[in-house]
């Protein structure tokens, strides 16, 4: 709630410079993201969406674009997210940055499990798991894993997941 406070204060303080609002709009749904708001982190984005578009910033953007799909996936509307995902996909490319294009194969995967394509969103989370790892990002890669885990445990695979809970193990050590 205070980092909520803060954000209104800075959101109020920016002048409405489309950057700078965009910026605290999209802090903004950081912070509903992370008090498990969805909705807020929605409705927060929906507030940013004419100031992302006018800061004509295409990280704001791609950042902007990405975390709605990954909302509308939190929310189980999937076919929503389907549809913004080529142009997500797009954007990453475009911009060429390895973790931007392996957190949307991972956004790729969740929209695959959504629709019920168990194997592909298997397949998509094993690399995604395996290439935050590749980056040293273990905390990337442990809920890339417990997607993986959701999915297999779905598919009835429980042999699966007890082998990816030891390949964990270095995650918990890494992070002591």
């Amino acid at each position: 709630p205070e980092a909520l406070q803060c954000v209104e204060r800075a959101f109020a303080l920016c002048g409405g410079r489309p950057a700078a609002a965009a910026h605290i709009l999209l802090k903004k749904e950081h912070i509903f993201d992370a008090m498990g708001d969805t909705r807020g982190a929605l409705s927060a984005l929906e507030e940013a969406a004419p100031f992302v578009e006018a800061a004509g910033d295409s990280d704001i953007l791609l950042r902007f674009r990405f975390n709605t799909a990954d909302n509308l996936c939190t929310l189980e509307r999937y076919d929503e997210a389907a549809r913004r995902l080529p142009e997500v996909r797009e954007m990453a490319i475009e911009q060429g940055k390895e973790l931007d294009l392996i957190r949307v194969a991972w956004l790729a995967a969740k929209v695959d499990a959504g629709q019920g394509r168990s194997e592909e969103a298997i397949a998509g989370l094993e690399e995604v798991r395996r290439d935050f790892r590749a980056h040293n990002l273990p905390y990337e890669a442990a809920l890339a894993a417990l997607d993986l885990a959701v999915i297999l445990l779905q598919s009835r695979r429980t042999a699966e997941v007890k082998a990816l809970a030891f390949t964990m193990a270095w995650i918990f050590k890494a992070k002591g």
